[in-house]
């Protein structure tokens, strides 16, 4: 199966996301504190989503690429911003999908 980028493809069109995914190629804090929320890991916690690129899409993405760019939205706070949740904040998953791609 091959990969088809749309005119206006999403970081979900090339990535899955999933709780409890011990074989993800990194993770991202799902729930934390508001500094945490959002943080690249590659250390597995079940509570954290579980990254991986799409086996088509192995060839237009990679995943220590995608990592710094993931760990580069949470330094700028962009994750800080969006989470939900006064004492436990969170992000959603489609928040991380729903990550606009320019590929041009």
């Amino acid at each position: 199966m091959k990969i088809r980028i749309k005119s206006n493809p999403k970081l979900g069109d090339l990535i899955e996301l999933r709780l409890r995914d011990e074989g993800a190629d990194f993770w991202i804090t799902r729930r934390s504190s508001r500094e945490n929320v959002g943080k690249p890991t590659r250390d597995y916690n079940p509570e954290s989503f579980g990254v991986r690129i799409k086996e088509d899409a192995k060839n237009i993405l990679d995943s220590r690429y995608l990592y710094y760019v993931m760990e580069h939205l949470w330094t700028q706070g962009v994750w800080k911003a969006i989470a939900e949740g006064t004492v436990i904040p969170s992000i959603r998953k489609q928040d991380i999908l729903n990550i606009p791609l320019n590929m041009q």
